[in-house]
């Protein structure tokens, strides 16, 4: 597609506006009876969008099995295709009983096991935006992107790691090392979440300190612990 990605033309105005705006990037737009984004004959991307106000695309297709429905249609009628799924709002997700981090997991097992379909992770419009034409840059160089054998992407633009430290990102002194320091211990976003609220601080002491009994890792001190379990305690409150 020498004149760009076809993007269904119901995707949202800031979408385009973004792309008038900052970017030189060709596209298209058409009413598309399959996924949000055609990149060739043989390409197709979905996009889910999780709003602020909790009332999203994302929860809804959950809610009424569309987003398998969808899946299905897009293995049938294309070789390769991706879910992306844009949320702004990283730390909402903790406790969204649509949309926790097992939930995630979950979700991409189901896209990759029965609908061989991929899934991402992005935290803007404009990462969105620049996720669909790496991957639009892959097609366009020949059908090698798609392995006949097992259809597997290659390069994969965004890893489950990146998106399992991102589902953490919002929580206090949390960088990508650390992050990844804990997704090696506790394998699951979940798990990290459970230790950090369940562990118990000694706070009748001059100098706050974790209590024998709870699991410590080297680098997270008293105050990673209190400052994020008041975070996500606020959180489960709303």
């Amino acid at each position: 597609m020498d004149k760009g990605p076809i993007f269904d033309n119901r995707e949202p105005q800031k979408m385009f506006d973004i792309l008038d705006l900052h970017y030189e990037y060709p596209y298209q737009k058409e009413q598309l009876l399959i996924g949000d984004v055609v990149l060739s004959q043989d390409a197709v991307i979905e996009i889910k969008r999780v709003e602020l106000s909790g009332n999203h695309d994302l929860k809804a297709s959950l809610h009424d099995d569309r987003i398998h429905k969808q899946a299905k249609a897009r293995q049938e009628n294309y070789k390769w295709n991706a879910l992306i799924i844009l949320i702004e709002n990283n730390t909402g997700l903790l406790f969204d009983p649509y949309f926790t981090p097992k939930h995630w997991e979950s979700l991409q097992m189901t896209m990759k096991v029965q609908f061989n379909s991929h899934l991402f992770l992005v935290q803007s419009e404009e990462r969105l935006i620049s996720l669909i034409y790496a991957i639009w840059d892959k097609v366009k160089e020949g059908p090698y992107y798609v392995d006949p054998c097992n259809k597997t992407p290659r390069p994969n633009p965004i890893e489950l790691y990146d998106n399992q430290m991102y589902l953490l990102s919002g929580l206090y002194d949390l960088g990508k090392e650390k992050c990844k320091v804990l997704l090696d211990h506790f394998k699951y976003p979940i798990l990290i979440i459970k230790w950090i609220l369940f562990t118990k601080i000694n706070t009748s002491l001059k100098h706050p300190k974790i209590s024998e009994t709870s699991v410590r890792i080297p680098g997270f001190g008293p105050k990673f612990f209190l400052k994020n379990q008041k975070l996500l305690k606020e959180k489960q409150s709303k």
